[in-house]
């Protein structure tokens, strides 16, 4: 049985700044693509890591993020049953565990001369994750799977409004 999904995310995000800047609580930018956990004893993992480039240009008007993993989880020794009906796993990825993770996004500032707009921010993101197989035995797995958003910033002095959307791929 194969079942598909699609879903759009849109919403609006307050935020007071003075509170914020003291409770740490504005993300910005984050999807999270797999929301899973596992306890696998049997598999050894080899993850040559993770590589993150970030600038800003422009007097901090336009700043940009780029961010890359690879991580290489294979079952070392792993049998499951016993005897004859026994199956070995050894050399088969993990199951999902993502290959490759890549995130991208760029955010442009424009100040303003209004009194109550100091300045509106434009941004992208797309955040996608490589290969990920769903069985031990690697017969099921989803490739290459990216999601894009944007969002809309405005500072308002005292508040920040956010109007995002997600997943418009």
């Amino acid at each position: 049985i194969i079942t598909t999904h699609r879903s759009l995310t849109v919403g609006i995000q307050f935020c007071l700044k003075n509170i914020a800047e003291h409770l740490d609580v504005i993300t910005t930018g984050t999807i999270t693509l797999a929301d899973y956990s596992i306890h696998i004893t049997a598999m050894g993992i080899q993850s040559p890591g993770e590589s993150q480039l970030r600038q800003q240009l422009f007097n901090g008007h336009l700043d940009w993020m780029v961010n890359y993993g690879y991580t290489r989880a294979v079952f070392d020794e792993y049998r499951s049953g016993e005897g004859a009906e026994a199956e070995d796993f050894k050399d088969k990825f993990v199951p999902y565990v993502p290959q490759h993770t890549l995130s991208a996004t760029a955010d442009y500032r424009i100040d303003t001369d209004c009194r109550f707009l100091r300045s509106l921010t434009l941004g992208a993101n797309v955040n996608a994750q490589g290969k990920t197989y769903w069985d031990q035995a690697n017969s099921y797995c989803q490739n290459l799977y990216a999601v894009l958003g944007a969002h809309l910033d405005a500072d308002l002095g005292k508040v920040l409004i956010s109007f995002w959307a997600r997943n418009l791929t």
